[in-house]
């Protein structure tokens, strides 16, 4: 069942929410641009608070679309203005997406933001389940 936070903006198109018992899963699966990245994060942070968790798998492999290096620097700023330092993000992406630098994840990791990029999705729910 998805869940719908009642204090965010309205979720973009491609993107659910789903409660488990040590995290709060969100899929987006719609088309990239920052705006909505940001968008995204912000659903995300609201439905974490909702479902009193501090851990999330946000995975990313289905969206339309690569960021640039630009946008993934803008993403990755804005979310560490916006989640919380409590909250853990494993993020699963594409392989084409994971640069050699994880420069997203270095990004958003230097300011502050507990996230690891995954491609496989058993790697990242180990690794977010041993920070929940």
């Amino acid at each position: 069942m998805a869940l719908e936070p009642t204090d965010a903006p309205a979720p973009p198109d491609g993107l659910e929410v789903t409660p488990h018992e040590d995290y709060v899963e969100v899929e987006f699966t719609g088309d990239f641009s920052p705006g909505v990245a940001m968008n995204v994060v912000d659903v995300m942070v609201a439905a974490c608070e909702e479902a009193h968790r501090s851990a999330i798998l946000l995975d990313c492999r289905s969206m339309s679309a690569s960021p640039s290096v630009i946008d993934q620097f803008t993403v990755a700023e804005y979310g560490a203005e916006n989640i919380h330092r409590h909250i853990t993000v494993a993020m699963l992406v594409r392989e084409d997406l994971l640069l050699p630098d994880r420069f997203f994840e270095n990004v958003a990791v230097s300011r502050g933001v507990r996230v690891r990029q995954f491609s496989d999705r058993t790697q990242a729910v180990d690794w977010l389940e041993k920070r929940a």
